[in-house]
């Protein structure tokens, strides 16, 4: 649904998603959406409000290098 949102204009800030999501993507190791969540323009330096935790932490504790490096390749803090 967001990829055919985007392919008709809608600007990523039309798009709502859950704060969280690209955590979320990281945490599960589900890189596919974790690629349309950055490619979108999702924040990639969000932080959880109780710990701190971006998406690269994350990506890392559990063990997901790649989304690791697509998060390091794409911009996020180190």
């Amino acid at each position: 649904l967001i990829s055919l949102l985007k392919q008709n204009g809608a600007k990523p800030s039309f798009i709502q998603l859950p704060e969280d999501d690209l955590r979320v993507a990281a945490r599960k190791g589900l890189v596919k959406k974790a690629q349309m969540l950055l490619e979108i323009g999702f924040p990639i330096d969000n932080q959880e409000v109780h710990c701190g935790h971006t998406a690269l932490i994350w990506s890392i504790k559990k063990g997901h290098l790649n989304i690791a490096k697509l998060l390091v390749d794409n911009g996020a803090n180190i």
